[in-house]
């Protein structure tokens, strides 16, 4: 009732408001949740349950977009658990965070793919136009750049590595568990022989710039 003032003054006479609507909604986000949990510390348990819920929905409606005639509806699992089937659960939900936490960051062949090549053959055949000017100023910022130290030119030879894995801190929405995010950039491989050709890969990776303290409007600003 707290609301029904406030709504009627912004948007006139409530004579054609009703509250089935808020009723309906009491039954998915009150009782088939009290109804989930096994009756002890529900509030914990009740919230869980709908944060699942709203991540099967968002699931449900990214495949009814992506995949055309489907038409499959998101049924609630309301059935109560057993006592010591939440115990357990509860249990697993304090025990991996510090360990996951550890794993983060990324890992990378010790061998690199590509021996030597030169700058240039990483700014034409990579598409990597700026290459050389962040690779300029990367070692320029550099503490562990010598003074002596000649920049690099385009005849310059590196070896550079065709794929890393990242490891992302756990999205609650989807799983527990750390995600792997498998990043690669790799030039066309022509058939050979036996051997058919390679495509080239080149993954987009959107990295966030800007200060974590600063206010962002949408996700993707800063990136």
């Amino acid at each position: 009732m707290q609301h029904y003032v406030a709504a009627i003054i912004s948007r006139g006479s409530a004579d054609g408001y009703s509250t089935e609507s808020p009723e309906r909604l009491h039954i998915d986000f009150a009782k088939s949740a009290y109804r989930a949990s096994n009756k002890k510390h529900y509030i914990k348990q009740m919230t869980k349950w709908l944060t699942r819920q709203e991540a099967c929905h968002r699931f449900a409606n990214y495949l009814q977009w992506t995949i055309p005639g489907y038409l499959a509806e998101l049924t609630a699992v309301s059935e109560s658990k057993d006592d010591d089937e939440e115990l357990k659960e509860d249990e697993g939900d304090n025990g991996d965070d510090s360990e996951q936490d550890l794993r983060l960051g990324y890992s990378i062949a010790k061998q690199s793919a590509y021996s030597r090549i030169k700058i240039s053959t990483v700014i034409d055949d990579f598409g990597a136009v700026d290459f050389l000017l962040h690779f300029t100023k990367f070692l320029q910022d550099s503490p562990h750049t010598l003074r002596s130290a000649s920049a690099p030119q385009p005849n310059t030879r590196l070896d550079a590595f065709k794929c890393f894995t990242v490891r992302l801190p756990p999205a609650p929405q989807v799983t527990k568990l750390v995600t792997k995010d498998v990043i690669r950039a790799r030039r066309a491989v022509p058939a050979h022989g036996t051997s058919l050709a390679v495509p080239a890969q080149f993954d987009t990776v959107l990295a966030r710039q800007s200060d974590a303290g600063k206010n962002l409007q949408h996700p993707l600003d800063g990136m």
